[in-house]
């Protein structure tokens, strides 16, 4: 009912947010005409005037491909205003030294940041349940055969399991004097021996600044399974690194986020200079290879990826939520603390 629309609906992930401004009898928004869903996963209500988007160009881009130019057209241009990524403000006042020394990293050690795979949360498919969880080739090999998967069997017979490649990210951080600190949330749990493996292991401390923000401030490198925290990294001006597993063994789920979970160049997984693509399967065998000098930061590069896939690099994207939507929405001033 339109007279039941709330002026102000705001829905919000770790990274982005979007502020959903609903007008009274307004007409639905096309985007929830289209289906009703952004690149940030976030439901657009019914309704809504004015969507707070993070950036421009690129996340209209990204849901045209999703929705179709034709359902969108023009009416998403007139309901966004840029933002930016208000998390984001929260780098701006992080003292690196002062992380280092809180959360016990040395001062002068390179770091590289893992982010495991989400072996609990992320659907359960015929790989993740049978192939890449069991930590030996035996509980593999049963475990396939149960299960009908022998299109698997390589992967039984290289190895290719997560305890195998938590090993591997270790020898690489050995190998090029790093410390191997591991970024978990308490939904899945680290096992323990990636709790053996890793020099540091956090969950979330702290939520202001978030953790994940404070470990970024310090780390030489990212690595991470298809995880926005690619975005976040290159905020931070840290190269990431995405292992990717392929698309059937991320499950159904998994495929409606294809225009976004894919190696494409200049995505946000695989942006010279920012960030970084390889196939799983290659990285058994890479991590033996590799070295911290193969996945530089590129200043000009890394500008033009906060540009296109952030909006803005200046922490003001608080202010900027403030002041364009939510005030212009309510109708009155809303307090804030100061901003950079």
């Amino acid at each position: 009912m339109a007279d039941e629309l709330p002026s102000v609906a705001m829905k919000t992930t770790a990274l982005l947010a979007l502020v959903l401004v609903a007008a009274v009898a307004a007409p639905p928004a096309a985007a929830a005409q289209a289906g009703g869903r952004t690149p940030a996963g976030d439901q657009i209500q019914a309704g809504a005037r004015l969507v707070a988007l993070p950036s421009a160009d690129e996340w209209r881009r990204l849901i045209e491909r999703r929705f179709g130019r034709e359902r969108i057209g023009d009416e998403l241009g007139l309901k966004a205003t840029v933002v930016g990524a208000p998390e984001l403000d929260a780098v701006h006042g992080i003292d690196r030294d002062e992380v280092r020394r809180r959360l016990g990293l040395p001062a002068d050690q390179p770091i590289v940041l893992y982010l495991p795979f989400p072996l609990r949360s992320n659907m359960a498919t015929t790989w993740l349940r049978h192939v890449y969880t069991p930590s030996t080739r035996i509980e593999q090999g049963m475990r396939m055969l149960l299960a009908d998967a022998r299109e698997y069997w390589p992967h039984v017979v290289n190895g290719w399991n997560d305890r195998r490649l938590v090993e591997a990210v270790r020898r690489f951080c050995d190998r090029n004097g790093a410390m191997l600190v591991m970024k978990a949330r308490r939904k899945d749990p680290l096992p323990r021996y990636a709790e053996r493996l890793a020099d540091r292991a956090f969950y979330d401390p702290s939520h202001y600044p978030p953790t994940i923000l404070e470990l970024l401030s310090v780390a030489s490198l990212c690595v991470h399974f298809y995880s926005t925290t690619a975005l976040e990294a290159a905020y931070c001006g840290v190269p990431s690194l995405c292992l990717a597993p392929a698309e059937d063994e991320l499950g159904p789920r998994s495929r409606g986020f294809g225009f976004i979970h894919n190696g494409d160049l200049d995505g946000i997984y695989n942006t010279p200079g920012v960030s970084y693509w390889r196939p799983l399967t290659a990285a058994f065998d890479g991590l033996d290879r590799w070295q911290l000098s193969d996945f530089p930061l590129d200043a000009n590069a890394r500008r033009s990826y906060v540009e296109r896939f952030l909006g803005f690099d200046d922490g003001r994207s608080s202010a900027r939520l403030l002041d364009d939507v939510l005030e212009p929405a309510l109708g009155r001033r809303l307090s804030r603390r100061s901003t950079p």
